[in-house]
């Protein structure tokens, strides 16, 4: 096997701030600390940013920090636009990487391939791919023919990249929940006492925009408490702004009108400054019996697999990553309790203005879903234990430390590396 452990490399990680609340985001948090502590050189150039979480020096300069010590030096992205090449091309030149390993959806995969083409051999780069609907635009299939590895977070992007991208090494290794923090202990949230006796509770954790659906979560759980189930909805979101009605769901006022007095948010709106709790969120799914994930698309079902760690039976869409988890939580459930548990929903496939497909659930397949399992947690208790013991088993074979092993000796195996050999040696 090879490994990175050792090699003293400079690797230049380029993807959203890691504090917001997003696969993504998580995605390069994760990475930043992992490759650091393999005692590599590392340097993150951050867009989506908010400065007042960076710590800065004397100088100007940001820095990325974990536990109160600086991990890597922070490069702010001031323009994600046409104006990112010559932005990536000064902190490359700053930072002289050996390695870059890009955490992007599209925005910045133009600037870095333009790099590579112009220098090809001055370091190696790996994409880290995560596309919730397809198919795969042109542009984006000629930006990652000049990677030297692209990594899949689901079986539809590594098909695509496959496909596409004949010549150009790809893997699929699913992202997932930190297993180590979202422990299997069931907590109530905000200290409260346990859940109130019969009722029901389903979580949603997602963004604010329009993709993640949520107004069906709303209007499922009121329809579910009409047709005779005593269910309460909890949503967890990351962003609010009153004055940009045209970007965000005003949420509240959603509802107040269609929630019938059964849906609440689980804390107020956060602003991208205001960072995400990890420990709050575990509180959040611990205090949940099932966890749902209706959005249009989904790159990672990094929400569904945090609550499944957690112990929730995950209620999703059948599109991207969460149509793995589905097939993979179903066998296991099958094996576990001899039925299919139908972890995704049924949805309606369609094509939005960007011609790819996505995949909506209506309000009523969601009031149904939730019925269903709050009968079946009331007639079969033992049963709903097995399952959320499969929850937690398919949470740990998709975990975020089985991602960061895999992706690491994936990337070592492009570089050839083996420890404890020195950069000199590589070459």
């Amino acid at each position: 096997k090879y490994s990175i452990i050792g090699v003293a490399m400079r690797i230049l990680t380029i993807g959203e701030s890691p504090y917001i609340l997003s696969a993504l985001s998580r995605i390069h948090r994760d990475m930043i600390s992992f490759m650091k502590e393999k005692g590599n050189t590392v340097g993150a150039a951050c867009w989506n940013y908010d400065t007042q979480w960076f710590a800065a020096s004397d100088n100007g300069e940001f820095s990325y920090e974990k536990d109160g010590e600086s991990v890597c030096q922070v490069f702010p992205f001031l323009d994600i636009s046409d104006k990112a090449s010559p932005q990536l091309y000064e902190i490359m030149k700053k930072f002289k990487p050996d390695v870059v390993i890009s955490m992007s959806s599209s925005d910045l995969l133009p600037a870095i391939s333009s790099i590579k083409s112009i220098y090809p051999d001055i370091f190696k780069w790996a994409a880290i791919v995560s596309d919730g609907a397809f198919p795969m635009s042109k542009s984006r299939k000629d930006d990652l023919q000049l990677a030297d590895i692209v990594i899949a977070t689901n079986q539809d992007t590594y098909n695509s990249v496959q496909e596409l991208c004949k010549n150009v090494y790809s893997v699929h290794i699913p992202y997932g929940a930190d297993t180590e923090l979202f422990t299997p202990k069931r907590l109530p949230v905000d200290g409260s006492e346990d859940r109130v006796e019969g009722l029901f509770r389903a979580v949603m954790v997602c963004r604010n925009d329009a993709t993640s659906n949520i107004p069906a979560f709303i209007r499922g759980v009121a329809e579910a408490n009409k047709r005779g189930s005593a269910v309460e909805g909890l949503i967890h979101t990351d962003i609010y702004d009153p004055t940009l009605l045209q970007e965000f769901y005003d949420i509240e006022q959603m509802i107040e009108e269609h929630g019938d007095g059964c849906v609440r948010m689980t804390s107020s709106f956060m602003s991208p400054s205001d960072g995400v709790s990890d420990e709050k969120m575990r509180e959040i799914y611990s205090d949940a019996d099932v966890v749902v994930n209706c959005s249009l698309s989904s790159a990672s079902g990094l929400s569904a697999l945090e609550g499944m760690a957690c112990g929730c039976i995950p209620m999703m869409s059948p599109v991207g990553a969460m149509k793995d988890i589905g097939l993979t939580y179903n066998a296991h459930g099958l094996k576990a309790t001899g039925m299919t548990c139908g972890a995704n929903l049924e949805a309606c496939p369609f094509i939005w203005r960007d011609s790819k497909e996505y995949s909506v659930v209506s309000s009523d397949t969601i009031a149904e879903a939730i019925c269903f399992w709050a009968s079946f947690k009331k007639e079969e208790p033992f049963e709903i234990a097995k399952l959320r013991e499969v929850s937690q088993t398919v949470s740990g074979l998709l975990s975020r430390n089985v991602f960061l092993k895999a992706t690491e000796e994936a990337i070592a195996e492009v570089l050839k590396v083996k420890s404890p050999l020195v950069l000199e040696d590589c070459k």
